[in-house]
């Protein structure tokens, strides 16, 4: 683990790209159309337990093979999205503020800059900071294998609430971040949550992406502590009660949890 794993990329290529190559209508990026027609563009979605929720400094995808790198912004509300008494209005008062909560209204989904694509990237990358005990900052990076990729294009159909029948694609990527720095990854589509994996940090550093260290997060432990005593929370936040932060919280009546593993053993990969 160290700096080296992670392909840090300069601002400004970001920025031509988004100026430069996102709004064509016959092909993206100049290079062939690889996604199916009808797929949505892809999200990185974040979720975060309630009482340890993060901050967002960067978030992105890389297609090495196309050259490109596709921005997305929009995650400056996940601390209000996140909150305890969100969480539980959508999943319930069972809901204890400690595991990962996997719901649209609860999650925070970044936006793609301009119209966006539906071309996979090869790679996502997220910078992030865990404000518990002493502020830390994490590189993710998730490759995104071929058989997942396969998966993701995969035109699927579901049964709405409504007993309409529609078809969809698993193209939302939700990465459930955990204090320690450690990811679980789920795909998000057709109303059920597959599992994909859990990464560790690809990055453990002593400052942000932009060049601000701890000090300037010094204050997030303590709003996380005092927002818990003012939601009646009595279990200590630190050290982490991992029995509690490592369960999975989703609406029952709404959406369903699986894993990949389950396709992939039916289809014989």
């Amino acid at each position: 683990m160290g700096i080296m794993n992670v392909k840090y990329l300069p601002v400004t290529k970001i920025i031509n790209f988004g100026l430069s190559c996102i709004f064509t209508s016959v092909s993206i990026f100049g290079c062939a159309y690889s996604a199916p027609e009808d797929m949505p563009a892809w999200k990185i979605t974040i979720a975060t337990p309630s009482l340890y929720y993060v901050g967002i400094t960067e978030a992105y995808g890389v297609n090495i093979q196309e050259d490109w790198t596709m921005l997305t912004h929009g995650y400056s509300m996940l601390g209000n999205r996140s909150s305890l008494d969100k969480a539980r209005r959508w999943l319930g008062g069972q809901y204890d503020g400690f595991g990962i909560p996997l719901h649209t209204f609860v999650n925070t989904s970044g936006v793609q800059i301009g119209g966006g694509t539906n071309v996979l990237p090869d790679s996502i990358y997220i910078y992030w900071i865990s404000y518990i005990h002493q502020p830390k900052f994490y590189a993710t990076r998730y490759d995104i294998p071929e058989k997942v990729r396969q998966f993701i294009q995969t035109r699927r159909t579901y049964i709405r609430r409504d007993g309409v029948k529609r078809s969809c694609y698993k193209t939302n990527f939700v990465f459930g971040l955990l204090p320690d720095g450690h990811a679980k990854v789920w795909l998000d589509g057709c109303a059920t949550y597959t599992y994909i994996t859990e990464l560790p940090p690809a990055v453990i550093s002593n400052k942000d992406i932009k060049g601000f260290n701890a000090e300037r997060y010094a204050d997030g432990d303590k709003h996380l502590k005092q927002k818990a005593t003012r939601a009646g929370i009595t279990t200590p936040l630190y050290p982490i009660p991992w029995d509690k932060v490592n369960k999975v919280y989703w609406d029952h009546k709404a959406d369903k949890v699986d894993s990949i593993e389950d396709y992939l053993s039916k289809s014989g990969q």
